[in-house]
């Protein structure tokens, strides 16, 4: 039987345990209440800073807060965001987090999003039902009333609508859409340029927000804020935050932002933060206590209510809580700390098989290990069943700089002047390496890339570049002008890396457990698991696939193959006879691989013809001429 007091650390608000003992934490639960009842009310942006040990539930109280709005009538929206991210890119993740987060369902099992922006036109047009153009109408009024974009007004219209709900979401969360997508909802593609996108994300959550409404609350949640913190050193991901909830604190009316931070990263919170931005992100602070024992009891009654044989609670539990009260401390106890005495105590009575180690008595760093290697496999899993090609960006963005020097010592992210279509800089061996993500599901916006990295390539404004696409987004042969770009980038010693689904896959794993164990939310048989643990499993795990495409980044670019003059010389005179054949067919009777021919002809272009296949057509272009 599963014991009922592992694996229970709460990482979603949205989720958590059935039983909750409403004496813990009570205090800290009241006063978020009452400010977002000063919110409503007053018609002001509130902010709390909520501080609290590893594992006195942090998390828990937000998901408390979740459940305790859905009983109630009053009309709000709740959003979580968890700060896997970079500060360069902190807006656009917060716009993602927020949308995914409004998507999640309301009382009435709508998504929160509509439930919120039906609720303003039935408050207008005062009755249930509202013909379509009623509808526009007052979503014209709302629109100039809170001061609101057409294209927004627009997007909102199609999502009650139902109208292509897929490719909406995906434009509100700020992806890029095909062409043809964006013309069948006469809605504008994202600006390509980073700090453009920073900008129009923030004002994007901005409108947002005052289309919900002044007297709805918005319960605005960062959890997880150390795993915006790189290394020891590292504080501009801190920095990005505190200026990003003063710029919500000063320029909202309707949020109630929650911060949650570990006591002991106080300090570093404020260390690396402006005054006036610490000062908006901590109008209200309360610090979560420890629990008492009585309230230790109680939450593992609860959890053991769980256990579906009567007879074995019966049996069991008398037994785990006077375990419980013999290994307690007078002070500074959590939850965790309750439910992980409960959990070894659970297994000693039922005598638990050890699935940890072969030996009979594990040390500490095998069953570390054994957690961790289990974790990794079933987040590699969920990756590969949940990320998307639109998700490939921000998990490229929070992982390399973090990755890359893990795997290659001396590798690291550098600050140098931005540039639009570069995502990240590194330097590694005394090689400045661009990084572009180019992974563009508009084709046009993806050619412009190209285009921009090719002029600024041969103009000297950065060393080859390394581009960067899903797999789940080939470049099409029909595409001229994009080939044409990428086939120059490529002559000049670009990279054109395409990763497998498995290795985006493995880097948000990886990235995600550093950043749990950052944020003290990682924890094996009772003891959190130190950053710098998760970092030595990684190196000494060498997993395969994330090894391969970091070293493909990292690695000096490989000169394209060049024909040699005897090759060229028979490819000639076979075009000359035969006129038109296969690419397969040429490389045989050239006695080469076939992808080193294709290479070589598409970064030597001169006098044969290359028709896109499948499949690829040689031909003698000078039949061209002559039928001319």
């Amino acid at each position: 039987m599963d014991n009922p007091f592992r694996h229970r650390i709460v990482s979603d608000p949205f989720s958590g345990p059935k039983s909750t003992i409403a004496e813990i934490h009570q205090d800290a639960f009241v006063r978020c209440l009452r400010l977002i009842d000063v919110v409503r009310r007053e018609h002001r942006t509130a902010s709390m800073l909520v501080t609290g040990r590893s594992g006195s539930g942090k998390t828990h109280l937000l998901h408390r807060i979740h459940e305790a709005l859905l009983q109630d009538k009053m009309p709000h929206a709740f959003i979580a965001v968890r700060l896997h991210t970079s500060a360069k890119r902190f807006w656009r993740h917060l716009r993602t987090s927020c949308i995914e987060s409004l998507q999640r369902p309301a009382r009435k099992s709508r998504p929160q999003i509509e439930t919120l922006i039906l609720r303003r036109i039935w408050e207008k047009a005062n009755t249930d039902a509202v013909r379509l153009s009623r509808f526009q109408q007052i979503l014209d009024e709302l629109r100039l009333e809170a001061n609101i974009s057409p294209s927004l007004a627009l997007a909102m219209t199609h999502l009650i609508r139902r109208h292509r709900k897929t490719d909406v979401l995906a434009w509100l969360k700020g992806y890029s859409l095909p062409e043809e997508n964006l013309g069948l909802l006469s809605l504008p593609n994202p600006p390509e340029d980073e700090t453009c996108a920073e900008d129009q994300a923030r004002d994007f959550l901005e409108e947002l927000f005052r289309m919900i409404g002044p007297q709805v609350p918005v319960v605005l949640c960062f959890d997880q804020v150390e795993a915006l913190q790189r290394d020891a050193h590292d504080k501009a991901g801190l920095f990005a935050f505190g200026q990003a909830v003063r710029s919500l604190y000063n320029d909202t009316r309707n949020l109630v932002l929650i911060s949650c931070i570990q006591t002991t990263f106080y300090g570093t919170l404020k260390e690396a933060v402006s005054d006036p931005d610490f000062h908006g992100m901590t109008e209200y602070q309360i610090a979560l206590k420890s629990i008492s024992l009585e309230q230790a009891c109680r939450l593992i009654e609860a959890r053991m209510a769980g256990v579906g044989n009567q007879a074995h609670k019966q049996r069991l539990m008398p037994t785990i809580l006077a375990g419980l009260r013999e290994k307690w401390a007078d002070s500074e106890q959590t939850a965790r700390d309750a439910l992980n005495i409960a959990a070894a105590l659970y297994d000693e009575l039922t005598e638990q098989p050890t699935q940890h180690s072969h030996s009979e008595h594990p040390d500490a760093q095998s069953l570390t290990t054994h957690f961790l290697q289990n974790e990794f496999e079933n987040r590699v899993e969920n990756g590969l069943k949940t990320l998307s090609a639109d998700d490939l960006d921000a998990v490229l963005h929070s992982a390399i700089p973090v990755l890359c020097p893990l795997y290659h010592a001396g590798c690291t992210e550098v600050d140098t002047k931005p540039q639009p279509d570069i995502d990240v800089f590194l330097r590694h061996q005394g090689r400045t390496i661009p990084v572009s993500f180019c992974n563009q599901a508009n084709l046009t916006s993806l050619a412009g890339r190209l285009r921009r990295l090719l002029s600024l390539l041969e103009s000297g404004g950065i060393p080859a570049p390394v581009m960067i696409r899903h797999p789940g987004r080939p470049l099409p042969g029909g595409q001229r002008k994009a080939n044409e770009y990428l086939n120059g980038l490529k002559r000049k010693g670009a990279k054109w890396v395409v990763p497998s689904e498995e290795a985006i896959a493995t880097l948000a794993a990886m990235r995600d457990l550093l950043a749990d164990a950052q944020s003290g939310d990682l924890a094996a048989s009772g003891k959190s698991i130190a950053p710098e643990t998760v970092r030595q499993w990684i190196q000494q795990s060498g997993d395969d696939s994330a090894c391969s495409l970091l070293n493909e980044i990292v690695q000096p670019p490989r000169m394209p193959p060049v024909l040699s003059p005897e090759i060229e010389t028979r490819l000639q005179e076979i075009l000359q006879e035969e006129r038109i054949l296969y690419l397969s067919e040429m490389a045989e009777k050239l006695r080469i691989d076939e992808n080193t021919l294709s290479e070589g002809l598409r970064l030597q272009p001169g006098g044969v013809g290359f028709m896109e296949g499948p499949p690829v057509l040689l031909f003698d272009r000078s039949v061209l001429i002559h039928a001319r």
